[in-house]
């Protein structure tokens, strides 16, 4: 019979390893250390975001998805310097003009419009209501000294006019 000895806690043997044998652990990420779930969420997000940026820019370069300009807000401004004033149009295409707010300090003309549209579905479609909202905004350095408090604004459907008279 075979005598056995008994080893301290913790000690090794010439067999024993630091390890346990066997395939590595899923938890464990392949460098070794701790795995971070969170980290991995934060990557995976990053690898989402790049795909769909990916897949926006085939559908601008892809001719029979791009159909022109997409739908959604811009404005126009048309400056004419007509000798004694400044005259200012603002076309507005999917706002009312009675919603923009026009605002000049200095010499620096800003124009703001806030559009909501709602649509139903026609017939008996159901309940359904599609709501837009869009806000856009520009701004325009006029050259010259101003008389801010003698500017006029003229609403007109999707335009305004701005007269603002030249010191």
């Amino acid at each position: 019979m075979a005598a056995e000895r008994s080893l301290a806690p913790g000690a090794k043997t010439a067999n024993s390893s630091a390890a346990p044998a066997g395939p590595p652990s899923l938890l464990s990420p392949p460098g070794g250390g701790a795995w971070d779930p969170f980290q991995e969420m934060r990557d995976m997000q990053a690898q989402m975001d790049q795909m769909f940026q990916d897949s926006l820019a085939r559908f601008d370069l892809d001719p029979a998805f791009n159909q022109g300009p997409r739908p959604g807000y811009s404005l126009s401004l048309d400056v004419r310097d007509l000798k004694d004033h400044y005259e200012v149009r603002a076309f507005l295409p999917d706002g009312d003009s009675a919603t923009a707010k026009v605002n000049l300090t200095g010499n620096e003309l800003k124009v703001e419009v806030d559009n909501q549209r709602s649509s139903k579905p026609a017939g008996n479609a159901g309940p359904m209501t599609a709501t837009e909202l869009g806000h856009y905004e520009q701004m325009v350095q006029l050259p010259g000294n101003l008389k801010a408090d003698q500017m006029k604004v003229a609403h007109q459907s999707h335009e305004l006019v701005i007269t603002i008279p030249k010191a």
